[in-house]
């Protein structure tokens, strides 16, 4: 009489050579149980693979507009965190900050509105549009400046913003509005170079502020109470 080949649950109904099916039939459960989060793993990559392909499909045009919505999206997203770390640790994200994260959503949604309209004729509506907002900002800054210098005091050494830094604000001021004032001149046509000029120039002063309050340990501040 012939034993069975394993001792199991599958030992006493089959022997023999049925028995070395079923151990196989065992095995290949096993393998295909732990070869599951290899097959989990290659379906989720699956998504991401097709999703290339179908950006492969689209036109440029679409292209620009599927861009345009994708730095919208990522704006909204830089404004709901701050609005979340406001939420935990009140004026975790300054007022103004929030301000300038908002006017940042509401120039992409503008630029990804004017791509769905017209993607092929895009370039002065959206720059016009950040100029518009660029003017926004640098406004912005300077009204709380002379706010906070109402705040602290008459004398100008005691002010919270110091008088170079008043000047610096009203150039930036200038260099904004001149630069809107071109782009809404019907008959001004931006060349590449000079647009690539004035992206370079704010990325500049961005630059150049965030070394300054780095180096004198973010003493350039508006005071406490920010408007």
């Amino acid at each position: 009489m012939e034993k069975p080949l394993f001792r199991g649950p599958f030992a006493t109904a089959h022997t023999g050579r049925l028995g070395v099916s079923c151990w196989q039939v065992f095995l290949l459960l096993i393998a295909v149980c732990l070869g599951t989060p290899r097959f989990e793993v290659a379906c989720g990559a699956e998504p991401a693979a097709a999703a290339g392909r179908r950006l492969n499909l689209l036109t440029p045009a679409d292209l620009q507009i599927r861009y345009a919505e994708a730095r919208q999206q990522l704006a909204e997203l830089n404004l709901e965190r701050a609005t979340k770390a406001n939420q935990v640790v009140p004026r975790a994200v300054g007022p103004r900050e929030v301000a300038r994260l908002t006017r940042h959503v509401e120039l992409t949604r503008r630029q990804a509105e004017i791509a769905r309209e017209n993607p092929r004729t895009t370039v002065k509506q959206t720059n016009l549009a950040a100029a518009e907002i660029a003017v926004a900002n640098v406004r912005d800054d300077l009204e709380a400046a002379r706010k906070a210098n109402e705040r602290t005091a008459t004398d100008v050494k005691l002010a919270a913003v110091a008088a170079v830094n008043m000047k610096r604000l009203e150039a930036m001021l200038e260099m904004a509005e001149i630069h809107l004032e071109l782009l809404n001149r019907p008959n001004y046509v931006p060349s590449l170079i000079d647009e690539m000029q004035w992206h370079i120039d704010q990325l500049t002063n961005e630059v150049i502020e965030l070394r300054h309050q780095l180096e004198t340990g973010g003493n350039n501040t508006f005071g406490a109470g920010r408007p």
